[in-house]
């Protein structure tokens, strides 16, 4: 096995039952309603499925769309086969290849597995292509540059004058996938007679909805089609998806009429977008590029719950790529979205509100306390101070009963002495004495509902071994920690959570005054929660 193989990451194709679902997750034709597809299944015979498949009539159909010579055509099992075929034919082991990022993964994968070294400029924020960075990427071992345009997933275009640009630099090929040509309506057709080293795939599974047929098509001068057949598979298209292209390429009208409506369904979902001030990439394509910011795998899983799929962009963070379909069912996903987001994004203290540390916090600092001055403090004077003085940290907190108490111990030495308690040697101090003020399962149902995030004084390495210690941490989104922000009453650390966040209300539990100051500083709801009545209140939300 050759060693890069090692080094590539699988794609991940869809999942089962897609059937049951709204699928806007892979950007196909949703329609269901192909008129061409309904004829040929009507009149396939045995005999068709029992020979190979007789090509004639396929290449000039294509041909004729494409406004170019038949011998400039050579159809593929959808443009997976084509694009395969391209880094075969151009690509050695150890050759250079320009792929700017994000981009359809099986670019990546192909490349890799031919051994060659990629260079992958970013796409700018925005969407826009990076020109300057391709170009300065091409050097004399470029033997393949891979443009996808409009881009997948950020759904944008090349402009025909970078596009010359970059075939003008290189010495070697360049792929220009149109996959969603139909949607865009920009081409680079016409620089094929101009440009020899121009390749282009495109595909039958999106505008035309011909996706389990796998059927797609190179186009290029009559030279490279002609070098590119000495390795390509003789029967590599199927029978039923050569008739299927072939009719749709008869009477377009459907394709024609099903973009019109994704362009006018695009509209309505880019407004709904904007309204509820959610950044998108405006592209080109049959789908969205979506900003859900810490709140993408509540969107997400939310949307399937409800029976509609899309698809997470793991490389970008907080992205979401979602297909555009037919008015039916983009009306149901601006309907359902508009559910997920009217509902508050809920944000609890740790201490006193998930977890009851009244045998570790509160008893650590009695005993740094006891440690220092030789006499006890109460639960009540401990909570005194917190109130009265709208002290959060209880760091501080042990500090100031020290110094009632006409003890003056530096800062430095109440946080060693504390944490000894507290953490132990490896964690097994008085932490270990805390436990879940509610049941588990509980908060697991409650996730599922709501978007849930902590906001807690704690030092991060702690509140992440209590999350961790009791397997709730999957529960929430995002965390905010002492060392994130300024100290509650402070309200940074929920302005923090918000600006990370789809949701625009909010509601804090805290078990302190300075909790609920810290919400109504950030302008948010705040409830006052104890060991008693959190699963109560937590109840009455469901």
């Amino acid at each position: 096995m050759k060693p890069q193989l090692k080094q590539i990451k699988p794609y991940k194709p869809p999942l089962e039952n897609r059937n049951e679902m709204i699928r806007l997750d892979f950007n196909e034709n949703t329609s269901n309603s192909n008129p061409a597809l309904e004829k040929v299944l009507l009149c396939l015979s045995v005999e068709d499925i029992s020979q190979y498949p007789n090509y004639k009539g396929l290449n000039e159909a294509i041909a004729e769309y494409a406004c170019i010579k038949e011998t400039m055509v050579l159809p593929t099992n959808g443009c997976d086969e084509a694009i395969k075929l391209v880094i075969d034919a151009f690509v050695s082991e150890n050759d250079e290849v320009v792929i700017p990022k994000p981009s359809f993964s099986m670019f990546f994968i192909y490349a890799q597995a031919a051994g060659a070294e990629i260079k992958s400029p970013q796409y700018y924020e925005n969407g826009e292509f990076p020109i300057e960075e391709v170009l300065n990427s091409i050097n004399d071992k470029t033997k393949l540059v891979i443009v996808c345009s409009p881009n997948n997933p950020t759904g944008t275009t090349i402009k025909e004058s970078d596009l010359e640009r970059i075939l003008q630099k290189t010495n070697g090929a360049v792929l220009l996938d149109e996959a969603y040509f139909e949607f865009s309506g920009k081409t680079a057709v016409g620089l094929l007679e101009k440009y020899d080293n121009l390749i282009i795939s495109r595909s039958f599974s999106k505008a035309f909805g011909l996706a389990g047929l796998r059927i797609g098509y190179l186009l290029s001068n009559t030279e490279t089609i002609q070098s590119m057949k000495s390795i390509y598979s003789p029967y590599a298209v199927n029978i039923i998806a050569k008739k299927a292209a072939v009719e749709c390429l008869k009477d377009p009208r459907y394709m024609k009429d099903y973009v019109l409506e994704v362009k006018e369904n695009k509209a309505k979902l880019d407004g709904f977008l904007l309204k509820n001030e959610i950044v998108f990439i405006k592209g080109e394509a049959n789908f969205v590029l979506c900003d859900f910011k810490k709140s993408r795998e509540f969107v997400v899983n939310s949307l399937f719950r409800e029976g509609i799929l899309v698809r997470s962009q793991t490389e970008l963070e907080g992205n979401v790529r979602i297909t555009v379909g037919d008015k039916r069912k983009n009306e149901i996903l601006i309907k359902t979205l508009e559910k997920i987001l009217s509902k508050p994004i809920l944000i609890f203290d740790l201490d006193g509100v998930l977890i009851d540390v009244s045998n570790s916090y509160r008893k650590a600092i009695q005993e740094t306390v006891k440690f220092f001055s030789g006499n006890e403090v109460s639960t009540n004077e401990i909570q005194e101070v917190r109130d009265n003085e709208l002290l959060n940290n209880d760091w501080e907190i042990t500090k100031r009963l020290l110094e009632k108490q006409g003890k003056k111990i530096p800062f430095e030495g109440i946080v060693e002495k504390f944490q000894e308690f507290y953490l132990g040697k490896n964690f097994d101090g008085l932490i270990k004495n805390e436990k879940l003020l509610i049941d588990k399962r509980k908060l697991e149902k409650l996730s599922s509902n709501y978007e849930l995030t902590i906001f807690t004084g704690r030092p991060r390495k702690e509140a992440e071994f209590t999350l961790e210690y009791f397997k709730i941490e999957e529960c929430f989104s995002s965390i905010i920690c002492m060392e994130d922000c300024k100290e509650k009453p402070n309200p940074e650390g929920i302005q923090k959570i918000l600006a990370n966040s789809v949701f625009k209300k909010a509601i804090y539990f805290g078990d302190s005054s300075v909790d609920l100051k810290a919400a109504e500083n950030a302008g948010i709801k705040g409830i006052m929660t104890n060991k008693k009545n959190i699963e109560n209140m937590l109840e009455e939300l469901k």
